[in-house]
């Protein structure tokens, strides 16, 4: 599991030379203190060399911005995928990380989303 992270219960049974149930790979999981965590999906596009580098150079830039002059935007989102693929067994990440994969901007899957976005400056909330 520490190669490949992002394994599905599903795909962990389908290495094991022994046919067993999914609950019974989830218990050896639980008993093993590897247990499911949240993983994240942000955009493969994120690995292109011209991205990453527009990616730093914006890190950069905001060494000289002012943060109460700035206003964030700050999603959350609540979707239904059915898709049992989506729903890895991830490692614990490094204390304060979080678990990340990448996914394709079109997968062919069909997402069902709600989305509530509010605006937040450093004093709070903007009404």
């Amino acid at each position: 599991m520490a190669c490949e992270p992002g394994l599905t219960l599903r795909e962990l049974r389908g290495r094991l030379s022994v046919p067993v149930a999914l609950s019974t790979v989830s218990r050896a999981l639980d008993r093993l203190g590897l247990t499911l965590k949240k993983q994240s999906l942000i955009a493969s596009e994120q690995r292109r060399p011209d991205v990453v580098e527009r990616r730093m150079n914006s890190g950069i830039a905001r060494r000289f911005i002012d943060p109460a002059s700035l206003v964030f935007l700050d999603g959350s989102e609540g979707t239904e995928q059915h898709d049992p693929a989506l729903r890895p067994i991830a490692t614990p990440p490094e204390e304060g990380q979080r678990r990340t994969d990448h996914t394709p901007r079109s997968g062919g899957s069909h997402w069902k989303t709600a989305t509530l976005i509010s605006a937040i400056r450093v004093n709070g909330v903007v009404r």
